[in-house]
Order: structure tokens, then sequence, then C-alpha cells
């Protein structure tokens, strides 16, 4: 019996090859009742834009370039600034507002897990320090 990808309700793949090919600036490569998985490709000096996922946890995974995450209460409050770099990763409790900015010297390819995957939607901020400056 030959094995493809997908084995009744599993799903296999390499996600960090996904991210590297992938030149969409996001792309659902699986979604099922709980868990979504995206890979991202963000333009140099670039961002993904300040949101909150409600009902959502999120774990960002940095696969290729520097990022710098910022999140806080509020989309005008960056309570924390970090950076990461290849192989790194942060999680993003629901309810959180963050932005995901490309401060690197090329393309940022991330790979996004989120916890539920439901049909809420993505409530995008304004320009404050969360959403700018990246």
């Amino acid at each position: 019996m030959g094995c493809n990808n997908k084995c009744n309700s599993s799903y296999f793949t390499n996600l960090a090859s996904a991210a590297r090919q992938n030149s969409k600036e996001r792309y659902t490569v699986v979604k099922g009742d709980y868990m979504k998985v995206n890979v991202m490709s963000i333009a140099l000096c670039g961002e993904i834009g300040a949101e909150v996922h409600e009902d959502e946890d999120q774990l960002i995974t940095v696969v290729c370039g520097t990022a710098t995450v910022k999140f806080g209460r509020t989309n005008c409050t960056a309570d924390c600034v970090r950076q990461l770099n290849a192989g790194e990763s942060v999680f993003i409790p629901a309810g959180t507002w963050h932005n995901v900015c490309n401060t690197g010297s090329g393309l940022l390819k991330v790979i996004s897990v989120y916890g539920y995957a439901s049909n809420t939607t993505c409530t995008h901020g304004c320009s404050c320090h969360i959403d700018s400056g990246c």
C-alpha cells in the first residue's frame, strides 16, 4: 500500500520546506477543526500588521530571516518587543495584540499555527506602536 501526504484525516508535510518555498504573503497549508497552519512570506521591511485573535492562540516560528515581534494588551501598546531569528518561536495567547515585522536583510519566512481554526475574524488595528515603525 502506498503512502501519500494524506492518511485518513492526518496530513504529513515538511513545514519548514513549505515555508521556504512559499512566495505568497499568507498560504494555508492545512486547516482542521481545531487548528490551522499557515506559511507566510513577508517582504523586506514588511509586516503582518497589528492584529488580535480573540479565540485563537498562535505560535509563530521563524524559518528564514529576522523578525521583530511586538505585542501588548491594546493595538496601540507594545508591552514587549523581541527579535526572533531562524529556528526561534513565539507563543501569542488569544486576545493579545501583536505584529510581526521583517527587520532582516531579505525575505522573512514563517510558520504560523493557530490553536483554534474557527471562522472568527481577525481584528486589525491602527497605526500606533505595534502597527508601525518596523
